[in-house]
């Protein structure tokens, strides 16, 4: 485990640095990657330490570990949060709200300061999606883009990612004025064709929220707005990796046609992190089944997930991908995604932000900041 050394963190193991695997000491002064320096192991020696990747990066998460966002009113509830992910190897996540009547969604403002996985600000799923493609989303709740609410949000909560339907009237103007503003754009919950797609996308949309969940089949001659997403460079594409919002074939073959631009989420609700078989997503009652949330009232219905980011790389690698592709799904891209170059990978400079790993991907240690925050019992 990372040991002090003389005002320094440092920590031996199989390192991912952005060059490969590399068998050294990664050393952090502060928040700050400090050295990576090469240790010379014989090879049955080397695989006996742990691996040694950055931290995950959840850019969808409503919530883990007994806590909803949208319910997280006191410090305490927060503080929760951020402790119960950082035990999966989440170092920073967006607090994803859903749509809900405005001041209910106003509501949501994480901490600033928290002491396991930082909360990098809020991403609104919503309330500008469509009807006929809301999900678990609540119908009475959506309306249409109004770019003062939109005024509104990115004025009072951290926002800095929100999921539009951009075949909505007024989609592509509320688009623009959030990429004005800072603020990133996913499509998501859309019924958009192919062309309306394209033109999100030259407003500045640059995302796509759960890829083919929440969107009309991909027809072989009306492709929809992911074959828009997977046609255009530089668009970044969310995929839950639990095993039921997609088939593990369907993840393989993303990772492949979008290389690099596959972004791995959870979607999680609070159940996940949890045993529990039932509770609540935004208010609203979902159950467990088969390794799944669903709405209690619509039972066909996904409601978000029970995924951890730990089980998410386990379930890649489980499903043929190679060990830095599943890696680098959970954290150089997330980070690219939001601009985050000082996050996501292992290099002198970086942020100190590390996960320390069994082969099994069983979380031994999280350091965030060059602190660690949780260390593996026993």
């Amino acid at each position: 485990m990372a040991a002090r050394i003389t005002g320094r963190l440092a920590q031996v193991g199989r390192i991912l640095t952005p060059e490969g695997w590399r068998t050294a000491r990664i050393e952090a002064v502060g928040a700050s990657i400090s050295a990576v320096v090469p240790l010379s192991l014989g090879a049955a020696a080397a695989f006996e330490l742990p691996r040694v990747v950055p931290g995950f990066l959840d850019l969808h998460c409503h919530g883990s570990d007994g806590i909803d966002v949208m319910g997280a009113e006191m410090p305490a509830d927060w503080a929760h949060l951020s402790h119960g992910l950082a035990s999966h190897g989440v170092t920073g996540f967006l607090a994803t709200v859903m749509t809900a009547p405005r001041a209910e969604m106003l509501s949501v403002r994480p901490p600033v300061a928290l002491d396991g996985a930082a909360c990098l600000g809020v991403h609104w799923e919503g309330p500008h999606l469509s009807r006929e493609w809301a999900g678990a989303q609540p119908p009475d709740a959506l309306r249409r883009p109004d770019v003062r609410e939109l005024e509104s949000a990115w004025r009072t909560v951290p926002l800095v990612l929100a999921t539009v339907a951009p075949e909505l009237p007024g989609a592509l103007d509320a688009i623009r004025t959030l990429c004005a503003h800072g603020v990133r754009v996913n499509l998501g919950h859309s019924g958009a064709t192919y062309e309306q797609a394209g033109e999100a996308f030259d407003a500045g949309a640059d995302g796509v929220t759960h890829a083919f969940n929440a969107m009309p089949p991909w027809h072989h001659r009306r492709p929809n707005l992911l074959a828009r997403a997977l046609d255009t460079p530089g668009v970044w594409i969310e995929a839950i990796v639990d095993g039921v919002h997609l088939h593990p074939a369907t993840v393989r073959l993303l990772l492949r046609a979008a290389q690099g631009r596959v972004v791995a989420v959870t979607d999680a609700s609070r159940l996940a992190g949890t045993s529990e078989s039932s509770g609540d997503l935004g208010g609203h009652p979902v159950v467990v089944r088969g390794g799944a949330a669903w709405l209690a009232h619509q039972p066909n219905t996904l409601a978000a997930s029970v995924l951890t980011a730990d089980r998410g790389v386990a379930n890649l690698l489980a499903w043929g991908v190679p060990w830095e592709d599943a890696v680098r799904a959970w954290t150089q891209a997330p980070a690219l995604r939001l601009g985050l170059g000082e996050r996501g990978r292992l290099a002198v400079g970086a942020r100190a932000d590390w996960v320390v790993l069994s082969e099994a991907v069983e979380v031994l240690e999280t350091v965030v900041g060059g602190q660690v925050v949780f260390r593996r019992a026993g």
